[in-house]
């Protein structure tokens, strides 16, 4: 929660949360067994990955089966059901920060200035479609299922 408590202070446009996003990160960022990286979400007019949603995360051990054997099939399920909308997810073993950049100031985000911080496993989980009201139920499956897993 601290590194994304930072990232909240930090000034470069870059890295601003996109609108309707604090609130959700929050929520799963309280949560003790799990940390966001990287999140980008999907709205009318963006020009970048129009029609994407995505998050990733870090987790603790200790939940990764619950991730891997209930979470992730049951919102892959539910997103796959539309016929424009793909939902789907990544995985990646921990691995150097290639981000890294030694002189950044202390304000920045943790993913610039710790060389450890992509150190983890980390899960993907991204959603594509054109549907806005997917999306919305996208997050809001999200922040409920990250939020509480224990």
């Amino acid at each position: 929660m601290q590194d994304f408590a930072q990232l909240l202070q930090y000034k470069a446009d870059f890295w601003s949360l996109d609108a309707g996003l604090q609130e959700v990160l929050e929520r799963i960022n309280a949560n003790p067994q799990i940390q966001t990286l990287y999140s980008q979400r999907y709205f009318p007019g963006k020009t970048t990955n129009p029609d994407r949603s995505y998050l990733r995360f870090a987790y603790a051990e200790q939940v990764e089966q619950k991730l891997f054997k209930q979470i992730i099939p049951e919102l892959v399920e539910r997103f796959v059901a539309s016929f424009d909308t793909w939902c789907y997810y990544g995985f990646s073993y921990p691995k150097d920060n290639l981000v890294y950049e030694a002189e950044k100031g202390s304000d920045a985000p943790g993913c610039l200035t710790n060389p450890d911080y992509f150190r983890i496993n980390q899960i993907d989980l991204h959603l594509e479609s054109a549907s806005l009201a997917e999306h919305l139920v996208f997050w809001e499956t999200l922040k409920e299922k990250l939020g509480t897993l224990g």
